[in-house]
């Protein structure tokens, strides 16, 4: 009896490994490690390109501060800068153009989420990495033609990152269900957190791999080799599923023949060919064996079983693919008040946490006092916690979605409160410890970044949910605010971090708990994980311009699939046209 339990068990874990879905989201989270590894590659490397940059653990003379903190090996502050050759001499402003045109590149996000919702999304996510690995191989060989060139190049990688993205949310949305969609999601997003923690030692060890400084180009042709090998892969994912299908359609049996009559004059689907996907998805056929007769289009297909899937699946892929083809309309996006309280609420898990992202190396360095090597070391810990919690908080949102069965917005609401709740709580601690208490210090910030991931399959997870059929273009629309509030960021941080005091860091974590804890208010009350109205399509104003009425006695049919099966296109004449929902 254990042993065929076990035997179960082992045939249920092959059967998820060889699930398509499994391999996407595997694949997806390969492409989020492939980009977040290309776009960080630059803020390691810099250290030993530029002339003068920090280079090392230093012992500085002067071991204690104001605050009475005895100071570890390291450079004490900004000014003390240890000479290094590098190749190029750029300024810190230079520096900082150089780092921040990534950003200016995500910001063509909208521009590019309609094209990709629109086209074939598998072409569009391997075309992103093509450019973000030649972009990356060119920047060692373009340094010599000035930072404008480097410039252009960091631009193109995060124009490649922002159609990766709509492209990755577009698949996320359409192909798992609402009860899966947070799990795949914080899976395919956990590649960010596996890229920051893999670019940082990496990159690192092969900059300064003989102690001269002189690795830095390897670091980009590295990350330039690993999108090309996740480019073969996603090829060789597509030609295998391919041949899948191809296998099942040599084994269908044409001794069967039925005609399936689908009445769509009335259906913005009024073309046979955008039909073919139906078909092709319900049957396992190719296009090629369909043949449209008569006034109404007539499927003809083989297939060795009588029974074809359920009107209601026809329906719902039909109206899917409708959908899709649908332009969105932003004039009632904007004016949606649901649409602004989960975006408002996104940008408060954003703010604080690409804050502690970007400045809690300086933080360990002026404040807590750490040395740059064990700096290092401990800037990866909230790293490591945000990515666990993020993964074990949409498992747990899937196993509360599959027992309980609650309400969706009801459970966004409660993952959203914990992680903004947590979130702030912690950081608020952070912002009264100083470098006498920075062990706490550094558990705190693991707790309050850590209690980020529970935003996942929070206010995060209803951004696929409020239009699935757009989540392309809402996506950008998320995209090009956060990297807004990216390119913010380091200005109002700086401007508040002068002398790099204890003081001045505790305002900059005061601050970023205000801005975490502001979502218990509105998203508790207005936040949602409900299909909004305007993403569906109007289907009323459809009905009403058609010139074909409908027939009464269809309505009051039975729901059997028998029912609409005709034996053949003759009796055509027999059914008026109707819209797809009469069917």
């Amino acid at each position: 009896m254990e042993s065929e339990l076990y035997s179960c068990k082992r045939c249920k874990f092959v059967h998820f490994l060889r699930s398509i879905r499994f391999q996407i989201c595997l694949l997806l989270f390969g492409c989020m490690f492939c980009l977040m590894f290309a776009n960080l590659t630059m803020s390691v490397a810099i250290l030993s390109m530029v002339n003068t940059t920090l280079s090392a653990c230093v012992f500085i003379a002067h071991n204690s501060t104001s605050s009475g903190c005895d100071r570890a090996d390291h450079i004490a502050g900004i000014g003390d800068y240890v000479h290094s050759e590098g190749s190029v001499n750029w300024s810190p402003e230079t520096q900082g153009l150089v780092l921040s045109a990534i950003s200016w590149g995500r910001l063509l996000s909208p521009l590019v989420s309609s094209v990709v919702a629109r086209s074939d999304v598998s072409l569009w996510l391997p075309a992103s990495l093509i450019v973000s690995a030649l972009a990356s191989s060119l920047i060692p060989v373009s340094v010599s033609a000035g930072y404008v060139m480097i410039v252009l190049l960091r631009f193109l990688l995060g124009v490649a990152d922002a159609v990766a993205q709509p492209a990755i949310n577009h698949l996320l949305a359409n192909h798992f269900s609402s009860k899966t969609r947070n799990n795949a999601y914080g899976w395919t997003s956990a590649g960010r957190q596996f890229g920051v923690l893999a670019v940082y030692p990496i990159a690192s060890i092969v900059s300064d791999y003989s102690g001269t400084k002189e690795g830095w180009p390897f670091v980009f042709y590295i990350s330039s080799a690993i999108c090309v090998v996740w480019v073969l892969l996603w090829v060789f994912f597509l030609l295998m599923h391919r041949r899948n299908l191809n296998r099942k359609r040599e084994s269908i049996s044409f001794s069967k023949i039925h005609t399936f009559t689908i009445l769509c004059c009335c259906c913005k689907v009024n073309q046979p060919t955008l039909l073919y996907p139906v078909f092709t998805k319900l049957t396992g056929l190719p296009s090629s064996v369909i043949s449209w007769s008569g006034c109404t289009r007539t499927l003809f297909y083989g297939k060795e079983t009588s029974s074809v899937s359920s009107l209601s699946s026809i329906k719902s892929m039909i109206s899917r693919m409708d959908e899709n083809t649908q332009r969105i309309c932003w004039k009632k996006v904007l004016q949606s008040s649901r649409f602004w309280c989960n975006m408002m609420a996104i940008l408060c898990h954003e703010i604080p946490l690409n804050t502690a992202m970007m400045f809690l190396p300086m933080y360990m360095r002026d404040a807590l006092h750490f040395c740059l090597k064990t700096n290092g070391v401990l800037s990866t810990l909230p790293i490591i916690s945000f990515m666990v919690t993020k993964i074990l908080a949409t498992q747990l949102d899937h196993a509360i979605k599959s027992a309980c069965k609650p309400d969706a917005t009801k459970t966004a609401k409660w993952f959203n409160l914990v992680a903004s709740l947590g979130m702030g709580s912690f950081l608020l601690g952070v912002s009264v410890l100083n470098c006498r208490n920075r062990g706490l210090a550094v558990i705190l910030l693991c707790c309050g970044v850590g209690f980020a991931g529970f935003h996942t399959p929070g206010c995060i997870g209803t951004l696929l949910s409020l239009a699935p059929a757009h989540s392309s273009a809402i996506s950008s629309m998320a995209y090009v605010l956060i990297s807004c509030t990216s390119m913010l960021i380091p200005l109002v941080v700086k401007a508040i971090v002068v002398q790099s005091s204890s003081r001045e860091w505790q305002t900059v974590w005061q601050i970023c708990a205000g801005i975490a804890l502001l979502p218990i208010t509105f998203f508790s009350l207005h936040g949602t994980a409900d299909e909004q109205a305007w993403s569906k399509p109007i289907r009323d104003q459809v009905e009403k311009e058609s010139p074909f009425p409908s027939s009464p006695s269809t309505s009051s049919s039975s729901n059997s699939l028998s029912s609409k099966v005709t034996a053949s296109s003759s009796h055509c004449h027999q059914l008026p046209m109707m819209t797809v929902e009469k069917l």
